[in-house]
């Protein structure tokens, strides 16, 4: 059998998409080291009688580099399912701001394939899924601050390879830039800001490094170094830094008007949460009770819901949520 038709194939297959490209040279090479027995001359010839039925485009250059048009997607075998290429659109629309851009821009023609297959023939039908889906974040959302492309190329590539990286950072309590060595250990994307975990290089610990307020980085050839035992995913769930946890649950007592006993009996706070309505107070106010865990961002929800709630235990709690809602009365005098 003709091996013909397969070589073809594979040498499709080894063809980029705009703007990366490949010589002829480059596809002769790696169809020799998949065996296929080849000339040079002849892949020429066939790339140049393929581009007659596939949309390839050739260069000026010297020699000469081949790729698939922009406009157009490369050929996937097999093909890409319906499933697959609802799930590529959805990373293409939801997950770009945490992808390294190198990767991304790596897979812009996968996702451009994935818009196709869902926008064309039997598929359009599960393509409808993506356009009749959207992803809201709750509360009121600030703009998001600025990232220099620099910056977020340079710290994106020490967490991709687990290098170390040298930056200018601009505390908010400090009044110029202050030199860093870092250790990159993750990413965090919270509320449009995007956050590097990193240990310093003179400390044994690990701190967190807003990504805009950083400056002329610097990549190390060095690779980032953890400290002992040191697990992302544990340390994210469980920072201070994010939650600002006060290092223990607190019984949460507290009596709430009827929208705020609806909305917690939908989502509730905690397992043992229990909602009573209060028959001898005047209104649709209800008795809560739930195991939490103690934090600012409790303190802060508590304070969002303003003369909706009363706060009965802990002790500690209420005090300090009366002290801040007479402080704010007083602003308003």
């Amino acid at each position: 059998m003709s091996d013909t038709i397969p070589r073809l194939v594979k040498m499709l297959s080894h063809i980029p998409a705009a703007p990366a490209k490949a010589t002829a040279q480059d596809l002769h090479r790696k169809l020799e080291r998949e065996g296929f027995e080849v000339s040079g001359r002849t892949v020429e010839r066939d790339l140049h009688k393929l581009s007659g039925f596939f949309p390839l485009r050739c260069d000026e250059a010297r020699p000469a580099g081949w790729s698939w048009a922009l406009e157009h997607t490369k050929i996937n075998l097999p093909a890409l399912s319906p499933s697959a290429a609802l799930t590529m659109d959805l990373v293409a629309r939801y997950l770009k701001p945490i992808l390294p851009p190198s990767l991304y821009e790596q897979l812009e023609p996968e996702f451009r394939n994935a818009r196709h297959v869902l926008e064309t023939g039997e598929e359009a039908r599960i393509g409808r899924w993506s356009r009749h889906v959207a992803v809201l974040p709750s509360g009121h959302q600030l703009i998001a601050p600025a990232v220099d492309d620099d910056v977020r190329d340079t710290v994106y590539t020490a967490v991709l390879e687990g290098r170390q990286l040298l930056v200018n950072y601009h505390s908010m309590s400090t009044p110029g830039p202050t030199p860093r060595h870092l250790h990159a250990l993750g990413l965090v994307l919270r509320d449009s800001t995007l956050y590097l975990v990193a240990r310093p290089d003179e400390l044994d610990d690990v701190r967190v490094y807003a990504l805009h307020r950083m400056s002329r980085p610097t990549i190390a050839e060095a690779a980032a170094v953890a400290p002992q035992d040191f697990d992302f995913q544990q340390y994210v769930q469980k920072s201070d830094l994010f939650e600002m946890h006060w290092g223990r649950n607190i019984r949460l007592v507290m009596d709430v008007a009827g929208w705020v006993s609806r909305h917690l009996s939908e989502r509730a706070m905690a397992a043992d949460q229990k909602i009573t309505p209060l028959r001898a107070r005047a209104g649709d106010w209800s008795h809560v009770t739930a195991t939490v865990a103690g934090s600012e961002q409790l303190f802060w929800w508590l304070r969002s819901l303003g003369s909706s709630v009363i706060v009965r235990k802990p002790a500690s709690l209420r005090k300090r949520l009366a002290e801040d809602a007479k402080s704010s009365a007083r602003n308003y005098q």
